[in-house]
């Protein structure tokens, strides 16, 4: 694995409260230990999976939004790419990315997905307000201004269990070349 561009934020936090070494044996230790080495391989081979367990949660806790992105042939990787691989760094403001990783140590990719889908919660009667045509641009901003904890209490609102997404992973092996499944077609890269 070499370096891809979302690592630099992750690393650049790691590094303000601790040393090179130290902040290189995080990373490491994120790419290990938390498995998230498949988001940098070539070909991004877990950002799919990811984005494809992303939809059946969308699907399940945020319908209306899911429905709308269908419409607007908003596809994940249209926003989730640049927040599944920075995990969050690149997005949320500072303080509320500590907040995140602090979670994320805990929980593990759970967190991201509850964050993600808590911010489109948060902007669910905007973006049901939103012309046609008017949706995408709304997504790169919809992380700005938030208040940290109505985001967490939305993020742990959710009644999303592991099973779900251990489900969600097994069924995206089974469908992953399936161009019938309805969230493999939402999916092309």
């Amino acid at each position: 694995m070499g370096y891809v561009q979302g690592m630099g934020f992750i690393t650049a936090i790691f590094l303000i409260y601790m040393d090179e070494e130290s902040s290189f044996y995080m990373l490491h230790c994120l790419m290990k230990k938390y498995k998230l080495e498949g988001l940098y391989y070539e070909g991004f081979p877990d950002l799919k999976k990811k984005c494809y367990v992303f939809l059946n949660l969308q699907k399940k806790y945020v319908n209306s939004v899911y429905k709308i992105f269908q419409r607007e042939g908003i596809i994940p990787t249209m926003y989730l790419s640049s927040w599944f691989i920075s995990l969050f760094a690149r997005t949320l403001d500072f303080h509320i990315v500590l907040r995140v990783y602090d979670c994320f140590f805990l929980e593990g990719f759970k967190v991201i997905y509850r964050i993600a889908l808590a911010i489109l919660k948060l902007n669910e009667t905007i973006f049901c307000k939103t012309k046609k045509g008017e949706v995408l641009p709304l997504i790169y901003k919809c992380h700005e201004n938030l208040d940290v904890e109505e985001l967490f209490k939305v993020a742990f609102g959710f009644n999303m269990s592991r099973n779900f997404i251990d489900k969600c992973e097994d069924e995206f092996e089974k469908v992953k070349n399936d161009t019938n499944n309805e969230f493999m077609t939402q999916l092309c890269w």
